[in-house]
């Protein structure tokens, strides 16, 4: 019995010696099958990184389009910037850019993400606001953004534009950054003669913000559109300072210009110049007092227009709109645009250094 046990024990031994023979034969035969690895070569996975902001890139990137002005030959690219697909209909998609990228008023071809590229038709601008609306009939769908509500934004939030960024070289480029701040007034001087006559409501932001991006969207992290990119101040003292206009302020103009191709803003026919800009010399010239350093000299009055019929002379100083001083162009205009078409209004100018109060209806 005991032999028997001391036999079957060796022929086990035995037997798990020919298995394990045959089990490295086997391992070396496959590792002569495969190529040698490269000891240089990394062997991690590779792996895929998704993250909000990558889902929302994804969601949002055709949604936006390059806009392209030609000159009149239809050949040479004058002008370019961005556009964000506002809405679509059945027939047509309509798209928002920045007034300053059609300014020049050549033909207009909008690129989609899709790489077709047609041409778009202007609905009207605004350059007060800089907005202008584009419309395109495309024979593919396209998809608008989801409106945000700018009013929510909050200092520090999380945003990202979209662009065409130094124009078709570098489609869609993405730049994230935060909301800087709210509420925002940038002067500016729409009609270049060198006074400001507008303050432009904007969100700043450290998203950057580059040539071909104006007229692209800003959104937050539910991917809504909370503004359109406009400008970035530039300058050996400033970085990463750009805005954009909030889509509360864009809804009401854009839907202006859907429905007349115009803004409809209150009128009284006058332009002027800031009495603070004026010198000593131009002062004592024109009999105005050197005490004088407020309000708004009347250098135009349009034909029929209802600062005429009140009695507005050119040379008139105005200091006050309904009651309120005026101590430049930039703040009647604030006062008057505050108002409806149809109120009216008390003008009180200075003539020949004395005041004098007239009654307007404003149109």
């Amino acid at each position: 019995m005991k032999k028997g046990l001391i036999l079957l024990t060796a022929l086990l031994a035995c037997w798990n010696l020919v298995l394990t023979v045959e089990l490295w034969q086997v391992k070396k035969e496959k590792a002569q099958e495969q190529p040698a690895q490269d000891p240089q070569q990394s062997t991690r996975p590779v792996s895929v990184v998704t993250s909000d902001i990558t889902k929302i890139v994804e969601r949002s990137e055709a949604k936006v389009t390059g806009v392209s002005v030609l000159d009149e030959t239809g050949e040479d690219l004058i002008a370019s910037g961005s556009g964000t697909i506002y809405s679509t209909t059945a027939e047509a998609v309509y798209i928002i850019t920045n007034q300053h990228v059609i300014a020049s008023g050549g033909p207009i071809h909008v690129s989609f993400a899709n790489g077709e590229q047609l041409p778009a038709e202007l609905v009207g601008a605004d350059p007060y606001t800089d907005l202008a609306l584009l419309k395109v009939i495309p024979d593919f769908r396209a998809e608008a953004f989801d409106l945000g509500d700018s009013s929510l934004c909050k200092k520090g939030e999380w945003v990202m534009a979209i662009g065409h960024s130094m124009g078709a070289e570098a489609d869609g480029s993405v730049t994230v950054g935060v909301i800087s701040s709210k509420d925002r007034t940038i002067s500016m001087d729409v009609d270049k003669d060198g006074t400001d006559d507008w303050d432009m409501l904007v969100l700043q932001t450290d998203a950057a913000i580059n040539a071909g991006n104006s007229g692209g969207p800003l959104i937050n992290m539910n991917g809504e559109l909370i503004g359109i990119t406009t400008m970035k101040l530039q300058g050996n003292s400033t970085e990463g300072i750009s805005f954009a206009i909030p889509i509360n302020e864009v809804t009401t103009i854009v839907e202006q210009l859907k429905a007349s191709g115009k803004v409809n803003r209150p009128f009284v026919g006058i332009s002027g110049k800031d009495v603070s800009a004026l010198t000593s010399y131009q002062k004592s010239y024109m009999g105005i007092s050197l005490d004088q350093t407020e309000g708004l000299l009347v250098t135009k009055v349009a034909e029929e227009c209802p600062a005429e019929k009140a009695g507005v002379h050119v040379n008139d100083i105005l200091i006050r709109f309904d009651g309120s001083p005026v101590d430049s162009y930039k703040t009647f205009r604030k006062l008057l645009y505050g108002k409806t078409i149809g109120d009216p209004a008390e003008l009180v100018v200075l003539r020949n250094n004395q005041e004098v109060k007239l009654s307007v209806t404003i149109e």
